[in-house]
């Protein structure tokens, strides 16, 4: 894997339950507009789970 960026889906809590992300085996520039869809996304999913998902803490 060459390239990364990840984006993080907080529950209501403010609590992080998992990541938006993009991999790619290329070493390849992640433009502000990707970063920008995927952090725009990431409410939408946290909508849509809510109540699925258990925050796990130690």
């Amino acid at each position: 894997m060459q390239s990364y960026c990840g984006v993080p889906l907080l529950d209501e809590d403010g609590k992080m339950f998992g990541t938006i992300c993009h991999f790619d085996f290329r070493a390849i520039a992640i433009s502000d507009a990707n970063v920008a869809l995927m952090e725009a996304i990431a409410p939408l999913i946290r909508r849509i789970t809510s109540g699925t998902t258990k925050s796990v803490s130690k």
